[in-house]
């Protein structure tokens, strides 16, 4: 499985979104989120308009991988929350 490099730029992933099996979408999808919440907390520290931008991106990037995850993921991840 790739990891996710911790210093993407905002638009680069560390392999195309559609070419992730379900646990390099899952790991993605989880390390956007731990930098967009590491960014929303620099912003909070710092008002760093900078800080809020890069919290966006990661938001944004974390929201288009959860757009693409395979529908036999989605299902398993109802499944696993009492969702389905």
């Amino acid at each position: 499985m790739t990891e996710p490099k911790k210093d993407l730029e905002i638009g680069q992933f560390p392999l195309s979104l559609s070419d992730m099996s379900s646990a390099e979408m899952k790991a993605h999808i989880q390390e956007c989120g731990r930098q967009m919440t590491a960014a929303y907390a620099r912003y909070e520290r710092s008002n760093c308009f900078a800080d809020r931008g890069a919290a966006d991106g990661w938001r944004l990037r974390m929201e288009a991988a959860i757009a693409m995850r395979k529908p036999s993921a989605v299902k398993e991840r109802e499944l696993a929350l009492g969702l389905a």
